[in-house]
C-alpha cells in the first residue's frame, strides 16, 4: 500500500487568498524501488581454497535487498541461481564446488523492484578435493 496524505486548497491572487476547503487526503501508490546498478569487478578464487570458491564483487547499490549469485561450468553456458547474499555483502562463498573444476560465476543485486543486469562472468576453481576417508591421519584425530 501507499502513504496516506491530507490536503487543503486555498485559491489566490492579487488581492490575497480565499479561505482553505477541506481537508481532503488521498493515497500514493506503493513505491516501486529505483533502478539498481549491477555489481561490479566480480572475481572468483583460483584455488585459494581447499573446498571452496569465493566470489567477490563491488556493491554499487544502494538500496537492494541483497544479491543472487549464478554459476555455469563453461562462460558462454547456461548461468544457474546458486545462492543469495545479504545487502551490503561484497563476497559469497561456494562451497558446492570441489575437484579442481572451474566454475563461472555472475552476480546481480536484487530488491522488490526486480534485478539489476548480471555482472561477470569471471571463473575460479577450487584445489583438488580429498574425501575424509582417504585422509590417514583421520583415525588419530577422532581416536580410533
Amino acid at each position: 500500500g501507499g502513504t496516506k496524505y491530507w490536503y487543503k486548497v486555498a485559491a489566490y491572487n492579487s488581492g490575497g487568498s480565499s479561505g482553505q476547503v477541506g481537508p481532503n487526503d488521498g493515497y500514493t501508490k506503493a513505491c516501486v524501488p529505483s533502478a539498481l546498478s549491477a555489481p561490479t569487478n566480480v572475481n572468483a578464487s583460483d584455488g585459494s581454497y581447499l573446498t571452496t570458491i569465493r566470489v567477490s564483487w563491488t556493491d554499487t547499490s544502494d538500496n537492494e535487498e541483497g544479491f543472487k549469485i549464478y554459476r555455469s561450468t563453461t562462460q558462454s553456458g547456461t548461468y544457474t541461481q546458486i545462492g543469495t547474499a545479504v545487502a551490503g555483502a561484497t563476497y559469497y562463498d561456494d562451497s558446492r564446488s570441489c575437484g579442481g573444476t572451474k566454475y563461472w560465476y555472475k552476480v546481480a543485486a536484487y530488491n522488490s523492484g526486480g534485478s539489476s543486469g548480471q555482472a561477470g562472468p569471471n571463473d575460479g576453481y577450487t584445489k583438488a578435493c580429498q574425501k575424509m576417508n582417504s585422509l590417514p591421519w583421520l583415525p588419530l584425530l577422532l581416536g580410533d
